[in-house]
């Protein structure tokens, strides 16, 4: 019988970087965003949040990862009207331009978790280019849509649309397959 014990620990850890909308994630897109970050914790010893530390969705990550008992980097933008200043977790960097700060997020983490605030992709929005440069980097990526579905993967098209139009003669927002509500037919 072999008496000898193993005292070596292996520390598996993942880095999650995060991206967001500044109008903050919907309801589906927290518990959604909850899930994910529960699933790598059932998976690694250790999982650390990066994100840039603006109002709206990067705020609400960190609050949800300091609940989940995440470690968290920050690496805050340069606008400070833009700035949640979120309490806990460390400042790993000065604060940089976004779009800068955004790719160096990127770059810190293993994946990319991004919370948009609609389902089409934006020219002129810090998130979407921020997946976008990931996806040039062969980064994954999982995206979680305004209701909480997931794309994970290389981000290459937005999930199909809903052919319905609302009773105000606009075309339905939401992916096809949504749960019916009464403003669709």
């Amino acid at each position: 019988m072999n008496s000898e014990v193993k005292t070596e620990t292996y520390i598996d850890e993942v880095v999650l970087s995060f991206t967001g909308t500044r109008s903050g994630m919907t309801k589906y897109q927290i518990d959604t965003f909850i899930e994910t970050i529960q699933s790598h914790k059932s998976n690694a010893d250790k999982v650390t949040l990066v994100h840039g530390d603006c109002i709206g969705a990067d705020a609400d990550a960190h609050v949800l990862a300091m609940s989940n008992d995440l470690e968290i980097r920050i690496r805050p933008c340069d606008i400070e009207n833009q700035r949640a200043f979120s309490k806990g977790g460390e400042i790993v960097a000065k604060p940089e331009h976004p779009l800068v700060r955004n790719k160096k997020i990127v770059d810190d983490g293993d994946e990319l978790i991004a919370c948009p605030a609609g389902y089409e992709e934006v020219m002129r929005s810090g998130t979407w280019a921020t997946i976008r440069y990931a996806q040039r980097n062969d980064k994954p990526i999982t995206i979680i849509w305004p209701d909480g579905t997931i794309r994970r993967g290389a981000y290459s098209a937005v999930p199909p649309r809903c052919k319905g139009h609302h009773t105000d003669g606009s075309r339905c927002p939401w992916p096809a397959g949504h749960p019916p509500h009464v403003a669709c037919s």
